[in-house]
């Protein structure tokens, strides 16, 4: 630095640089700091404008809520309806049954007292004697010399014949069917490597004896089809 004389004395001056300023006139040499973008401002406003108009869409999707809340008054929306399958009744001599379309009539034999033989048309087996094994209800009406509940005893052994193996038939309570209480008494066995069971309800009817067996394949309860074709009796003899 040099020593330089001027209208008022010596003065100090940096080498290309009058009056010790710095470049563009800034005092020391050093730029100030530019100022703040006015851009930056704008954002800030859009961010506030997005958060009040969600707040505000919060709020109307509350309030419709608690209208519609109030409004359904605490009552619940109705089932959904399904339509109930077709059923048939079919007529005996002293009775009538109503089973669903689904349930084929087969030939009855009332030389045997058979009065009424129902197959579910699914499901249905032949054995090699050309016997048919499926879910099945049958009603016979007879005459007996024994009352109901000693005729259901002499035949319960009989039930399960057409299986390939079965336990002793089992004595259950008495059961109402037709508006009469029924004997009623099941066999657990197999069929084809399936289980099986069989049960039977007799109950006294005109002079006579009412007996329902029904049989369920691939099951160790009757099933809730055959159960509802046996409480639809309606006995119409006294």
């Amino acid at each position: 630095m040099s020593e330089q004389w001027g209208p008022q004395g010596p003065t100090s001056a940096q080498q290309g640089h009058p009056n010790g300023q710095g470049p563009q006139g800034h005092q020391g040499g050093y730029p100030q700091p530019p100022a703040p973008p006015q851009g930056r401002r704008w954002g800030i406003w859009i961010a506030v404008g997005c958060l009040a108009l969600l707040l505000v869409l919060l709020l109307i999707a509350t309030i419709g809520g608690v209208v519609y809340l109030a409004g359904r008054d605490g009552r619940e929306d109705p089932p959904a309806t399904t339509s109930a399958p077709a059923t048939v009744t079919s007529t005996g001599t002293t009775f009538t049954l109503t089973h669903p379309d689904t349930w084929a009539e087969g030939e009855r034999t009332p030389d045997t007292g058979m009065e009424l033989n129902l197959r579910r048309t699914a499901g249905q087996q032949e054995d090699d004697d050309g016997m048919q094994h499926g879910d099945n209800v049958t009603v016979y009406q007879f005459q007996s010399e024994r009352q109901a509940v000693a005729e259901c005893r002499w035949q319960a052994p009989f039930l399960g014949w057409g299986f390939d193996d079965h336990e002793d038939a089992e004595e259950l309570d008495r059961t109402e069917v037709g508006g009469a209480p029924a004997a009623h008494h099941r066999v657990h066995g197999t069929w084809d490597g399936q289980p099986v069971v069989a049960e039977t309800w007799c109950l006294d009817v005109d002079g006579g004896v009412l007996q329902i067996v029904a049989e369920t394949y691939g099951a160790e309860e009757i099933s809730s089809e055959e159960a509802q074709i046996v409480s639809s009796l309606v006995v119409t003899a006294g």
